[in-house]
């Protein structure tokens, strides 16, 4: 029922009467109700005359109305009555006075809780009744009063909100306060819509913000906050451990007066002070050794004992900073492995309240996992049983488990490897998520959705994902869970990266937070309303702009992901959409016929960004790629003498050759790679200059030894990253092969999910010296079975690209180079590898719309020398 009653909300509100318990005479607009009046329920007062006649704010910048806040209000409810007094004098100049107590006839605003004015309860149960313990508001005139109540203080402020945003045309729309804060001066303010309710079909609403604010401090922009709580937003996810000061901001306003619900994160158990005392409270190493690590929860999630520290550490940090919700979740790279007695439990049956999980199984460490965090959870409620356990559902423990979750424990469903181009219901690469995500649902209703939506957007594209979050937000009410607390970035001073990718986003933004709140809003009715606000006489023109930066982006459905580039969001969306001269002149003309300054300054940041984005990917240059067919096999290709270039099977390979860092310019070495493939495996060979190569500066003779643990190559000057799928139609069972000239190996599949070894593919590296330094190489060639990339030679439809990463700053700022420009694990930068000769091949090409826009499937690149030369 309460899904129902806020879906219906938007049809109530703005001017559809609602009937009142009390019978209380209301007057609506046409087709409106009239009820009869209860004079024994009425505050003041009323007369025919005054129940129509408009609610005069102020006139010709004098007030016409008090703002009446009762005896016993807190900091929350003396925000709201400040909020509302200071926005009406900086629209029109008056300023509301505050009432001692409430007046007779005069007009009066009361800011109304049932504590603060008892009398709600009588005159507006049904309001009361229907708000329960949401931070919903009801707007409610009755004579001379005009009532915003709620059931709770943040519900009188969201009404005050919204009040002012309907009747007197103010919208926040970011941080920065010049650019963001969108009204017109006006003597003369009436409230036109004085008779309306609403509520969220979520209890939690709100941002993890990471990135540098306005005064440089990771996490913390006061402006930001105070947006998010103007829009009705009210939970502020906070950094880890040790950031949670940051929930005070610097104007020495803590966060929490405009009704923000800090979620503190990051908690775990301190290393040093465990570690020496209980060893086995942490995961071990192959050998059995408890496994010392600083900067993860690195916690045996097999020991009970350990959970039960963690319970007494997270009520011990709660205590201290005033904390509610409370949170403690496994690490991005979370070490798993727990010898005892020579046999690592992850690999063993794992049971638990009468049900087993087996290793072989997704949801085998999300058991272990849950089980670890549900004992905690226990533990903290006989503690404290008014906290809550906050932890992420996230990488391995994103499926949900074999047994059932503590009511304590509020679940963070982040969902790493979502795909933020398409609804989570309709996305082929969305399949899994939305499995888990209603696998979940089914469990608890306890979640919190920790979407990407504002992860890094790239700061050269205005991102338009509104379309997509409302479907998702409209999903997630369905299945009736908590709400949202998707990651972004806070709105930043000029000069940091977060300034432009607001700038460039700033309507995407402040309709995401609206949809927060009104899941079932008018995304266009808002895009109007939005850019006549901030545009000006320049309001068609950004409109158009907005059409069509959607329809380049509905123009294909490939993966978007938050590491996803220019050279999809410009060359692809703009660009190859065909709209790059459209947009432009749109940006020109809005810019043109904008009727003032800030207005012209809020199209001018995104004019130029975008002309400089346009110009540039403009100059994208495209390479066809090809594998040849060879029947030599994996010795002969992958003997030490065959590990060259200028000589061997490899010289007569036509390479790929355009490498490019992400601002396009070219790599500073010359990389080339190659491709073969036969009946089993496909061979990539890298070749990668190094003039240092064969002197004492060489930097392939410092290759550190990478440890079980490493998930990454801190220790390698260089490195490369091949990216393939063996069918172009399904870009999300792609597959990452990483290595260095050390001939040492990682896979990670897709969204970064990391592939444990062994495996069943190999590297091997030379290092040729050239006959002067300039012909120096390292030469990499990786052999991966098609089975690896599960399919058949003769069905694959090859694709991927190839990224070189090299630690140099003497020559660049860039560190890796991606194949026409490819930035990594974005599969819309992926190409189609044409598999030229070889026996057997039946596979059809890709559908038009998964393959590059400018590809030629009519020509097959030339070789070298003849296909014969390379299969003697």
């Amino acid at each position: 029922m309460t899904n129902f009653l806020s879906k219906m909300n938007r049809f109530w509100k703005k001017g559809l009467s609602m009937a009142l318990a009390a019978g209380l005479l209301v007057s609506v607009g046409a087709g409106g109700m009239t009820l009869a009046a209860d004079e024994a329920l009425t505050a003041a007062p009323i007369s025919a005359e005054t129940a129509s006649a408009p609610f005069l704010l102020t006139e010709k910048g004098e007030a016409r109305a008090s703002v009446y806040l009762g005896e016993g209000a807190g900091e929350i409810a003396a925000t709201a009555l400040a909020e509302l007094t200071d926005t009406v004098e900086r629209i029109s100049g008056a300023v509301l006075p505050r009432a001692e107590t409430l007046p007779d006839e005069d007009l009066c605003i009361v800011l109304a809780t049932p504590e603060t004015s008892p009398e709600i309860v009588s005159l507006f149960a049904d309001d009361l009744a229907w708000l329960g313990d949401s931070d919903g508001f009801a707007v409610r005139r009755a004579g001379n009063r005009l009532y915003i109540l709620g059931t709770c203080e943040k519900g009188v402020l969201n009404g005050v909100y919204d009040f002012l945003e309907e009747n007197c045309g103010i919208l926040w729309t970011r941080g920065d306060d010049a650019l963001g804060t969108l009204y017109t001066e006006r003597a003369t303010l009436k409230a036109a819509n004085t008779d309306y309710r609403e509520q969220s079909p979520f209890a939690f609403r709100g941002w993890n913000s990471c990135g540098q604010g306005a005064g440089g401090v990771h996490h913390t922009d006061t402006a930001t906050r105070w947006f998010d709580g103007r829009t009705k937003l009210n939970a502020r996810v906070g950094g880890f451990k040790g950031d949670i000061d940051t929930f005070v901001a610097d104007d020495g306003y803590a966060y929490t007066v405009n009704g923000l619900i800090p979620f503190g994160t990051g908690v775990t158990l301190k290393v040093d002070e465990y570690f020496d005392e209980h060893p086995d409270y942490f995961m071990t190493d192959a050998q059995g050794n408890p496994w010392k690590n600083q900067w993860s929860s690195n916690l045996n999630f097999y020991n009970m004992e350990a959970a039960e520290a963690l319970a007494q550490e997270l009520c011990d940090y709660a205590h201290e900073n005033n904390l509610q919700y409370i949170g403690y979740s496994q690490s991005d790279n979370q070490h798993f492995c727990m010898f005892v007695d020579g046999v690592d439990l992850a690999t063993q049956p794992f049971t638990v309240d009468g049900v087993t999980v087996t290793p072989d199984m997704d949801n085998y460490k999300s058991t272990v996992y849950w089980n670890f965090v549900n004992h905690a959870a226990r533990k903290l409620y006989e503690l404290d049983p008014n906290l809550k356990l906050v932890s992420l559902a996230y990488i391995y423990a994103e499926y949900a488990p074999a047994i059932d979750i503590e009511d304590n424990i509020i679940i963070q469903f982040a969902p790493i490897q979502g795909d933020d181009h398409n609804p989570i219901q309709t996305s082929r690469y969305n399949v899994s998520v939305k499995k888990n995500l209603e696998d979940w649902a089914a469990k608890t209703k306890n979640i919190v959705v920790y979407n990407y939506y504002a992860c890094l957007p790239c700061t050269i594209y205005s991102r338009p994902i509104a379309e997509k979050v409302q479907q998702d937000l409209q999903w997630y009410a369905e299945l009736g869970i908590l709400g949202v607390t998707p990651e972004g970035g806070v709105d930043s001073a000029p000069g940091y990266d977060n300034y432009d990718a607001w700038s460039m986003n700033h309507l995407y933004y402040w309709l995401m937070n609206e949809l927060f709140w009104d899941p079932y809003a008018d995304l266009d009715a808002l895009t109007v309303k939005f850019c006549d606000a901030a545009y000006g006489n320049g309001s068609k023109y950004m409109q158009e702009y907005y059409r069509l930066i959607q329809e380049g982006w509905d123009a294909n459905d490939d993966m978007v992901w938050y590491i996803t580039g220019g050279d999809t969001y410009i060359k692809k969306y703009i660009i190859d959409a065909g709209n790059a001269d459209a947009v432009m002149t749109a940006l020109n003309r809005a810019l043109s016929m904008a009727n003032g300054e800030l207005e012209r300054t809020r199209i001018r940041l995104i004019r130029d960004i975008t002309e400089e984005q346009i110009e540039k990917w403009s100059l994208f240059e495209p390479e066809d790629g090809a594998a040849y067919y060879t029947s030599l096999g994996r010795d002969v290709l992958t003997a030490e003498e065959n590990l060259s270039v200028t000589e061997g099977p490899w010289s007569e390979i036509r390479p790929l050759t355009v490498f490019k860092g992400q601002e396009l310019e070219d790599c500073f070495r010359d990389v080339e790679v190659r491709l073969m493939w036969d009946t089993e495996n496909v061979y990539v060979a890298y070749k990668i200059p190094n003039d240092k190569i064969g002197t004492e500066e060489n930097p392939y003779d410092k290759i550190a030894p990478m440890s079980e643990f490493d998930a990454w190559f801190k220790d390698s000057p260089e490195f490369n990253e091949t990216y393939l799928v063996g069918n172009m139609t399904n870009l999300s069972d792609h597959h990452a092969f990483y290595s260095d000239a050390a001939d040492q190996i990682l896979q990670y599949d897709a969204g970064a999910s990391f592939h444990a070894g062994p495996y069943d593919w190999a590297s091997y590296s030379r290092q040729v010296v050239g006959a002067k330094p300039s012909e120096s190489y390292w030469m990499n060639v990786l052999v991966i079975p098609f089975e690896v990339l599960g399919v058949d030679y003769r069905s694959a439809v090859l694709g991927g690209t190839f990224i070189s990463n090299i630690y140099d700053k003497s020559y660049s700022d860039s560190i890796y180079y991606g194949w026409c420009g490819a930035n990594v694990w974005s599969t819309s930068s992926f190409r189609l590898i044409e598999m030229v000769g070889g026996p057997g091949r039946t596979a059809s090409k890709p559908a038009a719309s998964t393959a590059p826009a400018d590809f030629d499937f009519n020509r097959l690149p030339a070789l070298k020398a003849p296909l014969e030369a390379i299969e003697k």
